[in-house]
């Protein structure tokens, strides 16, 4: 079964991961996935057709593609359209038959992504929360955070297409606990 882990950026997607990793459980997160692609040269060229300036020294530019997705939603949807393919085949690849659950850490949920998970598992967190995790770990001015978050679904959005939901306004001890109530 193919669960994934959804939420808004600095909801703590990445906690949830790590604390399933360490209860055994084989979790992959399409971030990294994403990643490997945007180092691939035909992803980059594509990349360089469709949103021109987003490619520095034959490397994409997360900020400068950012900002020019994260300020229009038909950009988004076109970079969402082009990534999610090659994302989706490249996570068939690493599963590959397994017999057991796998957890699949999504930044991004849009039809396609729903109809290839089999659950969803909702990583809630305030606002305020999320804006202190992003802007201390990545340096991002709370505007550009803000930005971010509203270009994102939204909780309910999230609520509505969820099997399951962890609240993480407490930390890491109470997530734990949350999780390993929902999947022991």
């Amino acid at each position: 079964m193919k669960i994934g882990i959804v939420g808004g950026i600095g909801s703590g997607k990445s906690t949830v991961s790590n604390i399933l990793r360490e209860l055994g459980y084989m979790v992959i997160d399409c971030d990294a996935v994403y990643k490997d692609i945007t180092n691939e040269k035909e992803y980059i060229d594509l990349i360089d057709k469709t949103f021109p300036g987003c490619v520095i020294d034959g490397q994409i530019d997360r900020t400068i593609l950012g900002n020019q997705v994260f300020n229009d939603k038909n950009k988004l949807a076109q970079l969402n359209s082009l990534a999610h393919p090659l994302v989706l085949k490249r996570l068939d690849e690493i599963i590959n038959n397994q017999d057991k659950d796998v957890f699949i850490e999504v930044q991004v949920v849009d039809d396609r992504m729903k109809n290839y998970l089999d659950k969803i598992l909702f990583v809630s967190s305030d606002v305020k929360f999320r804006i202190q995790r992003v802007m201390a770990r990545s340096g991002y001015s709370k505007e550009y955070v803000k930005k971010i978050i509203a270009s994102q679904t939204s909780n309910e959005e999230y609520e509505k297409m969820a099997t399951y939901i962890v609240l993480n306004n407490k930390g890491p001890l109470e997530l734990r606990q949350q999780l390993i109530r929902l999947f022991a």
